[in-house]
């Protein structure tokens, strides 16, 4: 029998954070409620992406959220200011490279030194 819908929302909550980050790769950005995004992972856990997860990760890997697909990105616990206050929060810590950062040209082997 599926369980999923015994396991209750599959939204992420602080409390599953508190005990320390979480690994996970991003495979689906969407539209959620309130007209945010939202972030689907590996493990099919989700996330609603606040402004400053989404700053996160447009600086990481680019304004177009297609670019972010297969990156895994840390899950960790921390504060965020709302309405005037400190709030605890899910913070997204991006772990992949970029492609472009990862395959950078080496410069040419040169053997002779110039004298």
């Amino acid at each position: 029998m599926d369980m999923t819908k015994y396991m209750g929302s599959p939204f992420l909550k602080v409390e599953d954070v508190e005990e320390g980050p979480r690994r996970v790769r991003i495979v689906k950005i969407e539209t959620g409620q309130y007209d945010k995004p939202v972030a689907t992972f590996h493990d099919n856990s989700r996330l609603s992406l606040n402004v400053t997860n989404s700053r996160a990760l447009a600086r990481a890997y680019g304004t177009n959220s297609r670019d972010w697909i297969g990156m895994e990105v840390e899950l960790y616990l921390g504060e965020i200011e709302y309405n005037h206050e400190r709030k605890p929060s899910i913070l997204v810590r991006p772990l992949t490279r970029p492609a472009a950062a990862q395959t950078q040209p080496q410069p040419p082997s040169d053997d002779t030194i110039p004298f």
